[in-house]
C-alpha cells in the first residue's frame, strides 16, 4: 500500500493500495448490479477532483452506506483504493479492503 496521498494526475490503471484526498463533486444516485459472474453489488458512481485534476470514482457494497453523511463540496480521504480503466476512462474503486474519511 502506499501510504502518503497521491493526486488523481498521477494515477494510472492498475495501481493498488492508493490514498487519495479529494473533494466530491457528485454523487449519482444507488444502483444495483450483476458481474458477468452472476454476484450481485451495490454501487454508488461519482466525481471527485484535486488540484491535478478530475477522475470518476465508484465506492462498492459496503461503502455505499459510509456515503450516507458525505455530500458534494466534501473533502474525504480514501484509503487503499484501486484505479481501473472502464471503457477507456481511468476510475478509482473504492472496494471490500478500502476506507473512507470525511475530512470537511
Amino acid at each position: 500500500m502506499i501510504d502518503r496521498p497521491l493526486r488523481i494526475g498521477d494515477l494510472k490503471p492498475g495501481m493498488e493500495g492508493v490514498n487519495l484526498r479529494v473533494r466530491v463533486l457528485q454523487l449519482l444516485p444507488v444502483r444495483k448490479v450483476t458481474t458477468r459472474f452472476g454476484r450481485f453489488h451495490r454501487l454508488v458512481d461519482g466525481v471527485v477532483e484535486d488540484d491535478s485534476g478530475r477522475m470518476s470514482i465508484t465506492f462498492w457494497d459496503a461503502h455505499v452506506e459510509a456515503l450516507r453523511d458525505v455530500k458534494p463540496g466534501d473533502l474525504i480521504e480514501v484509503r487503499n483504493c484501486f484505479i481501473s480503466s472502464f471503457r477507456g476512462e481511468r476510475r478509482i474503486n473504492v472496494g471490500r479492503d478500502s476506507e473512507i474519511r470525511k475530512i470537511e
